[in-house]
């Protein structure tokens, strides 16, 4: 017999789920090209004007100026990262990199293209 609620979540559905391999960069980027998102994977400008507008619309104010910056071609995103005060202003974000799940990314964009 074996004891239940040894691990976290054991006993209330929460690892029901079916196991899988945790997906790579490469599964990821693969699961990418066959989607909707398939453009935005090969278009370097339309990406930078995202995210140029996603700063540009931010309610940070320093995010929005370095938004504004990049929209009305004043500054380069190396000269921006050369201010520290823009690059602190980002510094969360960038760190925030490393601990993305891919599964869970994986799972959205599967998600996305049934819908």
């Amino acid at each position: 017999m074996t004891a239940r609620g040894n691990t976290p979540g054991e006993g209330l559905g929460l690892m029901d789920h079916q196991e899988h391999d945790p997906v790579t960069i490469e599964t990821l980027l693969a699961k990418v090209e066959n989607s909707r998102y398939r453009g935005l994977l090969h278009d370097d400008q339309l990406r930078r004007r995202l995210v140029t507008k996603m700063l540009a619309e931010s309610d940070d104010p320093i995010l929005r100026e370095m938004g504004e910056q990049l929209r009305d071609g004043l500054a380069t995103p190396s000269q921006l990262m050369s201010i520290p005060e823009y690059w602190e202003a980002l510094r969360p974000g960038y760190e925030a990199l490393g601990s993305i799940d891919l599964d869970q990314v994986a799972e959205q964009v599967d998600a996305t293209d049934d819908d």
